[in-house]
């Protein structure tokens, strides 16, 4: 049997990380959650920038032995933000806050942890990304910045899942889509919303624990949803 895991949340101010943060039994496991926000964390961060993050590893306490890593950061919209309709919209400016939030965010906390994760003998790393980032299924067009940050975000968790498997045999990799579920980043179009119906975040941290559950050593990072069903790349 696993031991019980050191489960590390980042981005755990979120709406969802703070709802999923709440599912987690702390008398079985060990609960790292790490934010901006001193109100939703046991490790503060200025940000999420690699050189905001050098240390972070050295301040995970707990077993190392069984890590489950879980990260919500993201952006898609805000006061002076809003996804692209058409290309005569998009602008490099707005393009390199998404992608810093979306992509560049996970991949700077993964590389924090490093030295942590791959010293694990039982690894489960769960990203949040979107469908909307899938390139195959992109049938709409639109959003470009959005699209292309969460795409890039696979492509870079499919390739930190095939290292870490070399590393780690006991390794479970997922970008993860939680559907549309009611919080600060869907509400402006939550109103659209008819399928999947629109979960409240109880809901959404419970769907997403159900899926980790059952997730299994895999040398690839899978892309799936809510429902435990794969999403195409």
């Amino acid at each position: 049997m696993n031991p019980s895991p050191n489960i590390i949340i980042a981005g755990a101010s979120s709406t969802i990380a703070q709802a999923f943060s709440q599912l987690i039994d702390e008398k079985q496991n060990r609960l790292t959650r790490i934010s901006r926000n001193p109100e939703h964390a046991n490790i503060v961060v200025n940000g999420y920038r690699t050189e905001e993050l050098s240390d972070l590893s050295q301040h995970i306490d707990g077993p190392k032995e069984h890590i489950e890593l879980y990260i919500f950061n993201g952006l898609l919209h805000g006061e002076d933000l809003r996804p692209e309709k058409s290309i005569e919209q998009w602008n490099e400016t707005d393009f390199l806050r998404v992608m810093s939030a979306n992509t560049l965010a996970p991949m700077s906390i993964i590389q924090a942890l490093w030295p942590l994760l791959i010293k694990a003998n039982y690894l489960k790393l769960v990203v949040l990304s979107a469908r909307i980032g899938s390139i195959g299924d992109n049938k709409l067009g639109g959003w470009m910045s959005y699209r292309s940050a969460k795409a890039t975000l696979n492509q870079m968790i499919m390739c930190a899942s095939i290292e870490l498997h070399r590393r780690v045999r006991n390794c479970s990799c997922a970008l993860y889509h939680p559907g549309t579920t009611e919080s600060p980043l869907s509400a402006p179009f939550a109103k659209n919303t008819t399928n999947p119906k629109l979960m409240t975040p109880a809901q959404s941290a419970s769907a997403l624990r159900a899926v980790s559950a059952k997730l299994k050593t895999s040398p690839r990072a899978q892309f799936i949803d809510w429902q435990g069903l794969p999403i195409e790349w």
